[in-house]
């Protein structure tokens, strides 16, 4: 159940000795998704792995900052929605700009589907120097997109926590205007 934490669950189930929380992504249906789980038990991970894969952790306040990291569905979809009508805006049909777009953006996402602690920094630091991969992420860097997303997570986050959304961790309330 949506934002029952793992202390009410507790409640609810007594006198069960154990109980976790666990949110599957909608991939799970195709066992190709992950499942965030709280706490770490050895058969929640095996229920979840056996459908995907699972990522426990025994802290709950970490459950809740990797929580927030789902919040990104949207815009990782938003984001492929914008290079398809990029596409389609400059001749390319529809189909074909979907099709591509899709199996584009799952075979980078494939690249970072198991990573280590390292992966995702070594997998920016491979881009080209200078090629066009680079030049994005860094156009993308310099127009702020990276910090507007960690004031989204922030904001994310509170709204889990304390369920309240914060004003002032709105992304365009923390950018430096830009002088005209």
């Amino acid at each position: 159940m949506a934002g029952l934490s793992l202390m009410r669950l507790k409640e609810l189930v007594s006198p069960a000795a154990e109980c976790a929380i666990a949110i599957p992504l909608p991939a799970v249906a195709q066992r190709q998704g992950t499942t965030l789980a709280t706490p770490k038990l050895g058969y929640v991970e095996a229920i979840f792995n056996a459908l995907g894969s699972c990522v426990a952790v025994s802290e709950y306040a970490n459950f809740e900052r990797l929580l927030c990291i789902t919040s990104l569905m949207g815009d990782f979809y938003k984001r492929q929605l914008t290079a398809q009508q990029w596409l389609v805006s400059h001749g390319v049909p529809k189909e074909p700009a979907a099709a591509f777009v899709g199996a584009t953006f799952a075979a980078m996402a494939a690249d970072s589907a198991k990573p280590g602690p390292e992966t995702l920094e070594a997998l920016i630091a491979e881009q080209t120097p200078g090629g066009l991969n680079e030049m994005v992420w860094k156009d993308q860097e310099a127009d702020g997109n990276y910090n507007a997303m960690s004031f989204s997570l922030d904001s994310v986050h509170r709204r889990i926590v304390e369920g309240v959304i914060d004003p002032e961790l709105k992304p365009a309330a923390k950018r430096p205007r830009l002088e005209s």
